[in-house]
């Protein structure tokens, strides 16, 4: 990577990076900030950039840069919601299980294999198609298949051996 600037790397990329952002979004405004995020943490983390291709690399800093936004977001909504709930609509026990059921659940969506994380993170929590969802991560369809599959079933083990 060291052959190619900084900014022939943005200017190479930044149309195809963009464009992936978008389809996660949703919104140009949030892209175009993701965006910016993206590249900035790109030129941070050169010296952690391993040699593999740049576009790959640049794509995984967009994805984790736009969960990162999007665990912000949540956490804000939560808190509103939070605010919004009438005093005693529930319990503090209550709240306390919910807390550490979604935690328990980020933890064991985190542990999938890469393909069924990204899979399942897409089309159940992000809403995408099969067909953005595979685009994104230059899937075949049957394989992005039984990697959705596969990442749900393994949820729902876990969350019937914690329920049950």
């Amino acid at each position: 990577m060291e052959k190619q600037t900084t900014e022939d790397i943005f200017t190479y990329y930044a149309q195809d990076v963009y464009h992936y952002l978008l389809v996660l979004t949703r919104n140009h405004h949030q892209a175009e900030d993701i965006l910016q995020e993206t590249f900035l943490r790109a030129y941070l983390h050169l010296p952690s950039y391993r040699g593999e291709r740049v576009k790959a690399w640049l794509l995984t800093v967009a994805y984790r840069a736009f969960i990162d936004m999007q665990r912000k977001e949540s956490r804000v909504q939560h808190l509103h919601d939070e605010t919004m709930l009438p005093s005693g609509a529930r319990s503090v026990e209550e709240k306390i299980l919910h807390n550490e059921t979604i935690q328990e659940l980020r933890q064991e969506i985190q542990q999938l294999p890469h393909q069924q994380r990204h899979a399942v993170l897409l089309v159940d929590f992000q809403e995408l198609s099969y067909m953005e969802a595979t685009a994104i991560l230059d899937m075949s369809l049957p394989l992005f298949k039984t990697a959705l599959f596969r990442g749900r079933q393994k949820l729902r083990k876990w969350r019937a051996k914690h329920e049950g």
